[in-house]
């Protein structure tokens, strides 16, 4: 089979050998997978040459896992494993992070959500009840930001969303946002939960928003900033919590629940670029790939 393999600080589309399934595991014949700058810093430290990276794809069941779970060949599905190998026209994924796609969305949009979407969602719920509080999300013109808010709206928070300061042309807010901020300084009242995908002095300045016994989830580091805390952020009767995060598997139920919220309406999904994974080299920016046969 093809797959798209690491190549220096790139990516070049290669013959690989065919996936080998374990019987709890399915075969998914990939249509759309997404890339991201980051991809090409982090693929080929990790895997080397030859590598096949991707860990999120949208396609249909070919072949259901032999354990008889999950969901049935033709099934069109969109899947978030924990370790690499999506990149390929097909891939193995474990039945339990396999997701139904309903028909009302694309396999480029369920692509698109599947990081996102599913980092959003278990960092809101680990904010815990939220209606009624305020809700700090930064980094507002990102993917995983553009679910949180939502998501956190959705559960009934008040929603600052903290937008780059300066951008230019600045960013559109996402849906559900109470407020928009371009810096942090404009946000005047304490919050009850920061989930934050910039790092750095970003997340620094949003932990000592925090009120009593509120939390701090570092989803991301976009900056790639190291984080520095005031010390009149840390000694002060504020009890207050900052949390790291990684992505809870078997992913297809949280997977399920951020499509069905989007089958309903409650939950706009986002689009980002398009293109062939035959243009695919060093990518810059966040796009959907597909996978051409």
């Amino acid at each position: 089979m093809r797959a798209l393999t690491v190549s220096g600080d790139g990516f070049v589309l290669a013959e690989r050998p065919a996936a080998d399934p374990r019987p709890d595991q399915a075969l998914v014949e990939v249509h759309h997978v997404i890339v991201t700058g980051r991809d090409a810093v982090h693929a080929p430290a990790v895997l080397g040459d030859g590598g096949v990276w991707g860990f999120e794809a949208a396609g249909v069941v070919a072949r259901q896992a032999a354990d008889g779970t999950g969901p049935a060949p033709g099934a069109r599905v969109v899947g978030l494993g924990d370790r690499p190998g999506a990149w390929a026209e097909v891939a193995a994924f474990g039945a339990g992070d396999l997701a139904v796609v309903p028909e009302s969305v694309t396999l480029e949009r369920a692509a698109a959500l599947a990081v996102p979407g599913l980092s959003a969602l278990q960092a809101v719920r680990r904010l815990g009840p939220v209606l009624g509080r305020r809700v700090l999300v930064t980094g507002a013109s990102g993917a995983v930001a553009w679910y949180a808010v939502q998501l956190a709206a959705l559960a009934g928070a008040h929603v600052i969303a903290a937008t780059r300061k300066a951008a230019q042309p600045p960013p559109a807010a996402p849906p559900g946002a109470a407020e928009v901020v371009a810096d942090l300084d404009e946000v005047t009242e304490p919050v009850h939960g920061v989930i934050d995908v910039v790092g750095g002095a970003v997340l620094g300045r949003a932990f000592a928003l925090l009120a009593d016994g509120g939390r701090a989830i570092a989803v991301g580091t976009m900056s790639g900033e190291p984080l520095l805390l005031e010390p009149a952020a840390l000694i002060t009767p504020a009890r207050r919590t900052l949390e790291t995060f990684w992505g809870q598997w078997p992913s297809g139920r949280a997977l399920g629940e951020v499509l069905t919220l989007i089958d309903r309406g409650l939950l706009r999904p986002e689009d980002p670029p398009a293109q062939p994974w035959t243009a695919v080299r060093r990518p810059a920016a966040r796009s959907v790939v597909t996978v051409t046969r």
